[in-house]
């Protein structure tokens, strides 16, 4: 249940317009769209432009000026623009389908996961207790049924079903102290691996992800994840096991395929290595199966 608008925090909002979307009409409720589109938006619509397009959650959207909607396919909503003074009065939700942050009890203040005592990969509070973890440390605890760490309260399940938010950054760079950790698991590759290793490991200066397919789009690997297939993917292994939310996963790098080994029920999924300027080619929703990532297309 969406947090009550008496007691959430909004981004500092300045004295601009704010672009909304109707859920699908504006009487239905509303949410503002992401700030990496504000000013894509704003400039069109300035520009005297019929419409533009953005990228949401690994669709692409059209904007129309005309008939102020945004659509894609036959999905079709009620966009708005409105002055930022006037921004209370929309009795807006959140942003980008999420919730506006929750300012109500307890909160967090370190970066510190205390599951995996690392920074937190796509943090994720628990609205009751205040807590905050991984996204998919915290996960892997609600698999196994088990409470919160810190203070054994109940995990709800709304934290994990189609989980979206706003507050996250895509770039994000796995941490360096598990960064460090995990290259020092791996030994030297041999003479016969040195060539090729180092060609892949010249290459690996230039960003990429790992992603993996689910539902028709795609989402980037846990940076720590993708950290561990990384390091096996440069010393050519031609596969690797991870645990993935407490599910014990076989990832095949010639098939390009990871799939829960023959004790679970984890179905097949396509996984790719893809160079950060190829990120547009391709469906990509979020993280670890959290969808935010909205950008500006034309």
């Amino acid at each position: 249940m969406a947090p009550s608008t008496r007691r959430v925090k909004r981004p500092d909002v300045p004295d601009r317009f704010v672009w909304l979307y109707g859920n699908p009409k504006m009487r239905d409720g509303c949410y503002e769209y992401h700030p990496a589109v504000q000013s894509h938006i704003e400039e069109a619509y300035l520009n005297d432009k019929d419409k533009c397009m953005i990228n949401f959650h690994g669709e692409k959207r059209t904007l129309s000026f005309d008939s102020m909607s945004d659509s894609s396919g036959s999905d079709k909503r009620q966009i708005k623009r409105v002055h930022s003074t006037k921004l209370h009065m929309s009795k807006c939700k959140g942003i980008s389908g999420a919730s506006y942050v929750s300012t109500k009890g307890y909160q967090q203040t370190d970066e510190k996961c205390n599951i995996c005592f690392h920074k937190q990969m796509v943090p994720t509070r628990i609205p009751a207790c205040g807590h905050s973890f991984c996204y998919t440390c915290i996960k892997t605890n609600f698999k196994k049924r088990l409470p919160c760490p810190m203070c054994r309260g109940d995990l709800p399940i709304s934290l994990f079903v189609n989980p979206i938010r706003y507050d996250v950054d895509f770039d994000v760079e796995c941490p360096e102290e598990f960064a460090e950790d995990c290259s020092a698991m791996f030994k030297k590759p041999d003479n016969e691996e040195v060539g090729e290793s180092s060609s892949k490991r010249k290459e690996s200066k230039l960003r990429h992800y790992w992603i993996y397919e689910a539902r028709g789009f795609w989402y980037r690997y846990d940076p720590k994840h993708e950290k561990y297939l990384e390091e096996h993917f440069l010393r050519n292994k031609p596969s690797c096991t991870l645990f993935i939310c407490g599910i014990k996963m076989q990832v095949d790098f010639k098939k390009h395929t990871q799939k829960g080994d023959e004790w679970n029920a984890a179905r097949e999924r396509k996984i790719k290595r893809i160079a950060a300027s190829d990120m547009h080619k391709f469906k990509i929703r979020g993280i670890a199966g959290v969808s935010f990532l909205v950008q500006p297309i034309s």
